[in-house]
């Protein structure tokens, strides 16, 4: 990872936007893409939480069911679950 400034990442945004538009190139930059990404407030979970008593789960474990489900719906490869792959029946 590198800084980089928000006018930097939007500026690139916008250039990736006008080169998709000559070259069929799939890019992260995107002009909104980098808006959001670094005009984002962000959000205060732990009012969540105190006014609803939710409770949220472990960010690995979410992940490792997201790679599970998409490796048994076939979306993605053994070999791109890496290790999760031997927990899944693949059909």
């Amino acid at each position: 990872m590198v800084p980089a400034p928000g006018f930097a990442l939007r500026g690139l945004g916008r250039i990736m936007d006008g080169v998709r538009r000559v070259v069929p190139v799939d890019s992260v930059f995107t002009t909104e893409g980098m808006t959001i990404l670094t005009r984002w407030r962000g959000s205060d979970d732990g009012a969540v939480q105190r006014e609803l008593g939710v409770t949220f789960r472990d960010v690995r474990e979410t992940l490792a069911d997201a790679i599970r489900g998409l490796l048994a719906a076939g979306r993605i490869t053994p070999k791109q679950a890496g290790r999760l792959a031997d927990e899944v029946e693949v059909s």
